[in-house]
């Protein structure tokens, strides 16, 4: 009989005292000794750790945030340590991948010799898409937000080596959405099978989109991109919080998108195939699209154009954020909708309360409602001949340890542009009532304001020469005019003959509260605490006939017996309470506009605090009597 083996007692582990304690690690070898002491040695600078891996806090590191801080601001680090590193340069001489194993994966020469990158084949048993035609490339119009969903800041996805891309999952989606036909969309798309409920594949494989060259690095300027929302600063409360927040968008960037099949197809279906992801493309990528993102070059917008207007207009460009040679301007088609989107909180909140306000505009132009809302109406801005300039001035700075005065020459970025298109695009369903009030909220928007910088002043440049006669004063002020083709939308006005902008003002208040009705929403008298509430209780309106195209307003901002330094005029950093307009002035005649080309109307929308501070109920005063030349506009019935 086979002895059972005795059991090995584990042995009670004994208490130590304080001289064993060192006594045994004494004894321990060397190698464990540096074991137990390499955590220490591995320990780094926490600042030398690349931003993309550090968390998004405010001790950490902060990507989005723009303000001032000292030294480098994270999202130009962040850009930095990015760029650097993509491709990775690789210390082993570059390794030519087969044009088969490039052409797989989408990624093109500059890449993969760059990196000495070899892709595995991944269309084993595929087909290529449009065999023996040019691949599908396709160039941003303006820009393209595509979000990774990480590190609480928008940028793009990123792949391998470092690569922004649009991830083929995203394709498949849109392309899904755009085949309207089921049985295609099941043969290309998969689905669900009716007969056993199990999910089938499609024959399609969507390998994602690639940037066909490195233009993209080159316009490393370009990267940072800006959101800055002033809609609670510039409409509610002028002492409102507003932060610029920085996001990561790629810049007109050419794009190739791979398509495969794991069938023979012909070229007709592959025509077919293109058709629908062009109708994708169409309807954008990415995020942002109701503002202008994410629409390619040369394809048609496949939401309906609701209504095309065109415009001429001149002003400031915006400035980007990344530090150059020279500071890199931008015309950005986002204002547009920032401008009407404005204006519609101004009218709502005129006739109803807050939250019904603030509810019907994001079901207009969409925003974020505990998730984010697709609004009805979208933007797509296309650039006609568009001029950029700029403007020099001489500034005047003082020496922070000496206090001594210098000059410094300082150069603004300007546009004008000719024949611009703003198509205003269904992207829902849209009620007779909004359709009327929207076409009038962009006359609106051309009769008392203008569009992007500094939109509240008439442009200095046309308006008030000699204010740059000393060449030491900045560009004030912008001006939108209505293109040839979309004449028909001005308001005519005849001599000292206002009646036809009362009846539109009072008009397009009528279609705002339709509107709000055929909602179901209530009318609730309006929001009597924001600042510019469009209610004839909180706004005014003067105007005149301003022949020649001579301001009498403009000189009244720039003279403190008037304007200068008081509450309504505002000051930088401090918004004010008036909007100047010198709206062109066509009249009526035998039923057909024409413009008397030198005159204008001049038009004051003003804001008053309440109650008035004593500078503006001064200048109330004097608007009131004949000297001022201004008369006032009627916003309701006597």
């Amino acid at each position: 009989m086979t002895q059972k083996p005795k059991p090995i007692l584990k042995k009670q582990k004994q208490p130590t005292t304080g001289s064993e304690k060192v006594a045994s690690s004494e004894q321990k070898p060397p190698e464990q000794t540096e074991a137990r002491q390499k955590p220490q040695n591995l320990e780094i600078d926490p600042k030398e750790i690349p931003l993309m891996f550090q968390a998004q806090i405010k001790e950490r590191c902060n990507v989005q945030y723009v303000g001032k801080v000292q030294g480098t601001p994270d999202y130009e680090r962040w850009v930095k340590e990015w760029i650097d590193g993509c491709p990775p340069v690789t210390t082993t001489s570059a390794i030519q991948p087969s044009s088969k194993t490039r052409k797989s994966a989408g990624l093109d020469k500059w890449q993969t010799t760059l990196a000495g990158l070899v892709v595995e084949d991944t269309q084993q048993n595929v087909e290529s898409q449009s065999p023996g035609e040019p691949p599908w490339e396709y160039q941003i119009r303006w820009r393209l937000v595509a979000n990774s969903g990480q590190d609480n800041f928008i940028r793009p996805v990123i792949g391998r080596k470092g690569m922004p891309f649009f991830p083929g999952s995203s394709m498949k989606g849109a392309f899904r959405k755009a085949c309207s036909d089921q049985a295609k969309r099941e043969r290309y798309c998969g689905g669900e099978d009716k007969d056993t409920k199990r999910t089938q594949p499609g024959i399609l494989r969507f390998h994602g989109g690639y940037p066909i060259d490195d233009e993209w690095r080159r316009q490393r300027d370009r990267l940072v991109d800006i959101v800055h929302n002033q809609e609670k600063y510039q409409v509610r409360d002028g002492k409102a919080e507003h932060n610029a927040n920085v996001q990561i968008s790629l810049y007109q960037t050419k794009f190739k998108f791979d398509i495969s099949s794991t069938e023979p197809l012909s070229a007709q279906e592959w025509a077919e195939v293109k058709k629908i992801w062009e109708k994708a493309l169409g309807y954008g990528l990415g995020s942002r699209i109701s503002a202008g993102y994410g629409y390619m070059e040369n394809v048609p917008t496949a939401h309906p154009v609701w209504k095309s207007v065109y415009l001429n207009g001149q002003g400031l460009s915006s400035l980007l954020l990344l530090p150059t040679g020279s500071k890199t301007d931008e015309f950005r088609p986002n204002m547009f909708k920032a401008a009407l989107r404005g204006h519609t909180w101004r009218l709502l909140a005129g006739i109803t309360d807050e939250e019904t306000a603030r509810r019907l505009t994001h079901q207009l132009w969409g925003g974020i409602e505990g998730s984010a809302v697709e609004g009805c109406v979208g933007i797509n801005f296309i650039l006609g001949k568009i001029i950029s300039g700029e403007h020099t001035y001489k500034d005047t700075k003082k020496d922070k340890q000496t206090g001594n005065p210098y000059t410094v020459d300082v150069s603004m970025p300007t546009y004008t542009l000719e024949n611009g298109q703003l198509d205003l695009l269904y992207m829902k369903e849209m009620k007779p009532e909004l359709e009327l009030f929207l076409l009038s909220l962009v006359q609106f928007s051309i009769l008392l304001g203008s569009f992007g910088k500094s939109w509240r002043r008439i442009h200095h440049g046309l308006f008030h020469r000699d204010y740059f006669k000393r060449g030491d004063k900045p560009m004030i002020g912008c001006h939108w005019e209505f293109a040839n083709q979309s004449k028909n939308l001005y308001i005519p006005v005849g001599q000292d003959d206002f009646s036809e902008i009362e009846n539109f003002l009072k008009e397009i208040r009528q279609q705002a509260i339709s509107w709000v009705q055929a909602e179901g929403q209530p009318i609730n008298d309006y929001v009597s605490g924001w600042r510019e509430t469009w209610h004839p209780n909180n706004v005014q309106v003067w105007g005149r006939i301003a022949p020649n195209g001579q301001s009498q307003a403009v000189k009244w901002f720039h003279d403190s017996k008037y304007l200068k330094g008081t509450e309504l005029a505002g000051a930088m950093g401090k918004i004010g309470r008036i909007w100047h307009r010198m709206y062109p002035r066509y009249e009526l005649k035998e039923g057909t506009l024409k413009r008397l080309d030198k005159d204008y109307v001049e038009l004051l929308t003003i804001f008053p605090d309440s109650p008035p501070s004593s500078d503006s109920q001064k200048f109330l005063d004097f608007l009131a009597t004949d000297a001022s030349q201004f008369q006032p506009i009627k916003l309701e019935e006597d």
